[in-house]
């Protein structure tokens, strides 16, 4: 008996088959595609089922958009039948991952044939602004569906095209305009009237980046913190969030208030968090944010993760990330016998918007040096050298790469480069970072030149230095990762002495000491064979309330009718006004060609109140008779100590000043020096002197002897105590006594 399978068949025939046969016409008839008007009612009846968690009605559903989803022609949906597809397959692949984690296999299987619908939609009809909005809905920027530079395109054709643009698209095409486009496009952009459409802290942040991009630090300034204050929502949080969360833990950010979950925090929140920032660089108020957005906006345009909107696509890198990037080239000396995880990626998890090199960029700014291979494209590995806290840092990177059954390595050039515990590439090409790899090269050489047909293993020589090396590159790689800043950096020291003193209702007192061996002669700014000059800069701030108070950035100069010795220095003193309190003092000495320079930071240098109200004294300044330099103040010639070292037989002046006493009361002084190694348990000079004070504050000048302790460096402290009270007020200084 012949059967014709129809859609609508009465009970009466199904009864009429035998039950065998009508179980297989049935099951034929469902296998069979719906028309064109059939299947969009049934995916609307179980699409809500779905979405409930009905897993019969997924199954179905899952059978009607199987055969839409790879049908030979679905390049030719376009308009609504193609969101009609790629909505209900994205609901059959819920829940959807944020593009920042990993996806389910289950949801590449059914998101990838919905996003590349949408992509062939958008390439059929590039004003189809509704299949963009969906692709944006998916992957915001700074994430990206395409290439950047693809997207790009594909959201200026949708201007060109007219009408209005959604907000998430408007504000995607800004940020990719900001990043590789025209900064004088994205500024119109902002400007528009279409713009409106935009949250006002992300618009304001937007204009913020525009701002840096011109040039115009103060509207940066303000721009940024005009958008803190109008933050509303949990993703506009998010975009502040973002510039901070490359610089601290999940749990700084909670301590800070800026988890997700919390109220939204006020613009004072940031400011003094950025604010606390420029105080730890040395940096003038404003820098540290600036220099972030600076930093995001290059490591975008240099190092990002994701180079092909894979991400759209739910690809997956978590099978490739510890892979080596290229056996064939001539690489680091690999030793079989140390751990595999020694020599792969260890900046975890992996970020999906920059790479590690753009991550290291957040944390520590552009590279100072770096070098590719001769052995290894550029395109595939490179070494980057920063300057850190530490010391110099070197950091290899390659991108990763997967092995085939034939174990041959392909490597992944849709993605950004992950760090290594080594370095990259031919080691005579790179050797430039370090001297070290030259010696290994050579050492490969000669083993290489020793074997017979280079069949034999590596030898022990060449693979334990190169352990050591690798040790060391590992050592380096988590500095990297940890440390942070915006410190000023010099190519040489400069090795200059910089001390600080709180000078009570005037701020603070910088002396500097700069040795001519290491200082250039400035001769374009002089025009003297004998001319030197210094640029000096001070930040002064609460870093407990996190605020910079005053900065002074000068040039000092200096002249002389008379050579100069190599062995001299040169001095000069500095004043900057603050208030009272436990203040930060940053210093930076430089040479004016940025050739060498010193900083040092002193975070807390006392600025007595002086209210009359407590025993309080200043901080003492220390000095030396002769030392050539001399501050006057409040009616008296105070020597200054520049280099803040003694030879044994110099002693040291004291100038401090005592407020809060009592008169008539008499008040005991106690002098006591200090060994500053270990832990000593009395101090090595004592000297005490005892007197009755007939006014509420006074000046002290004093010589303190240091011929018995002989050379080291010391805490020296010094105790007044009102006798009458008990009350007791407590300052220390370090000093140097040389023999």
């Amino acid at each position: 008996m012949s059967m014709r399978c129809e859609r609508n068949l009465p009970t009466s025939i199904l009864r009429a088959v035998p039950t065998v046969g009508a179980v297989l016409l049935l099951a034929h008839c469902l296998a069979m595609p719906l028309t064109a008007q059939e299947w969009p009612r049934a995916l609307d009846s179980l699409l809500p089922r779905v979405s409930g968690g009905d897993a019969a009605a997924r199954g179905r559903a899952e059978g009607l958009l199987r055969p839409l989803l790879h049908a030979p022609d679905q390049g030719a949906y376009h308009g609504p039948l193609a969101y009609r597809i790629a909505d209900a397959a994205l609901i059959v692949a819920a829940p959807i991952t944020p593009p920042s984690g990993m996806p389910t296999t289950r949801e590449m299987q059914w998101r990838r044939p919905a996003v590349r619908i949408l992509l062939r939609a958008l390439a059929e009809d590039s004003t189809d602004a509704e299949a963009a909005a969906k692709l944006e809905a998916l992957t915001p920027y700074p994430f990206v569906w395409l290439s950047p530079a693809q997207e790009l395109r594909q959201l200026r054709a949708l201007g060109a095209a007219g009408g209005d643009m959604h907000g998430s698209l408007l504000k995607a095409r800004i940020g990719l305009e900001l990043e590789i486009g025209s900064a004088d496009s994205a500024g119109t952009l902002l400007e528009s009237p279409g713009a409106t459409v935009l949250p006002r802290a992300a618009w304001y942040h937007l204009q913020a980046e525009a701002a840096l991009l011109r040039g115009d630090s103060l509207a940066v300034d303000s721009n940024y913190y005009l958008g803190a204050r109008a933050i509303s929502t949990p993703e506009e949080m998010a975009l502040y969030r973002r510039d901070i969360a490359w610089i601290t833990t999940a749990d700084e950010m909670a301590a800070l208030g800026l988890d997700l979950g919390r109220p939204v925090p006020s613009d004072s929140l940031f400011r003094t968090f950025w604010a606390k920032k420029d105080l730890q660089d040395g940096r003038p108020s404003g820098s540290r944010v600036r220099e972030q957005l600076l930093r995001w906006h290059e490591a975008l345009r240099q190092y990002r993760w994701d180079l092909e909107g894979s991400a759209a696509l739910a690809m997956t890198t978590g099978d490739v990330a510890g892979s080596d990037y290229n056996e064939k080239d001539e690489t680091f000396p690999l030793d079989e016998a140390v751990a595999e995880i020694a020599y792969g990626n260890r900046l975890n998890p992996i970020s999906r918007v920059l790479d590690d090199r753009g991550r290291l960029v957040m944390r520590l700014g552009l590279p100072l040096k770096q070098a590719a291979s001769a052995g290894v494209p550029g395109t595939v590995g490179e070494n980057l050298a920063w300057i850190t806290p530490d010391g110099p840092t070197i950091v290899g990177f390659s991108r990763p790469a997967i092995k085939l059954k034939t174990n041959e390595q392909i490597v992944l050039m849709k993605y950004g480069m992950l760090a290594r515990n080594y370095p990259l590439g031919d080691l005579m090409s790179v050797c430039n970072l370090d001297a070290r790899l030259c010696a290994l090269a050579g050492l490969k050489q000669n083993d290489r030149d020793l074997r017979t047909g280079g069949h034999l293993p590596t030898s022990q020589g060449v693979l334990a230095a190169s352990n050591s090396i690798r040790v060391d590159y590992t050592r380096m790689r988590e500095v990297a990762e940890h440390a942070e800043g915006y410190r000023e950096s010099f190519p040489t020291g400069l090795n200059a002495v910089v001390e600080a003193y709180g000078i009570p209702k005037i701020g603070v007192l910088v002396v500097v000491a700069v040795p001519v061996r290491d200082l250039v002669p400035d001769e374009k700014e002089l025009a003297a064979s004998r001319g030197f000059a210094t640029r000096v800069r001070v930040v002064v701030g609460d870093t407990a309330r996190g605020e910079v108070l005053a900065t002074l950035d000068t040039v000092r100069r200096w002249r002389s009718t008379a050579p100069v010795g190599k062995e001299a220095y040169l001095s000069a003193y500095l004043v900057v006004p603050a208030r009272a309190g436990e203040l930060s003092v940053s210093v930076v000495v430089g040479d004016t060609l940025h050739h060498a320079g010193t900083g040092q930071r002193f975070s807390a240098v006392p600025v007595a109140r002086f209210d009359g109200k407590v025993l309080e004294l200043s901080d003492p300044i220390l000095g030396r008779e002769g030392a050539g330099l001399v501050w006057h103040h409040d009616g008296e010639t105070i020597p200054l100590n520049p280099t803040n070292a003694w030879r044994s037989t110099e002693p040291v002046t004291l100038w401090y000043q005592v407020d809060g006493m009592v008169p008539g009361h008499s008040y005991q002084t106690r002098y006591e020096l200090w060994n500053s190694d270990g832990r000593p348990k009395s101090p090595k000079l004592v000297i005490t002197a005892t007197a009755t004070t007939t006014s509420s504050q006074s000046n002290v000048r004093r010589e303190l002897s240091v011929k018995e302790v002989g050379a080291g460096v010391y805490r020296l402290v010094i105790r007044v105590k009102d006798l009458a009270t008990g009350q007791e007020s407590v300052r220390v200084r370090r000093i140097a006594v040389r023999k």
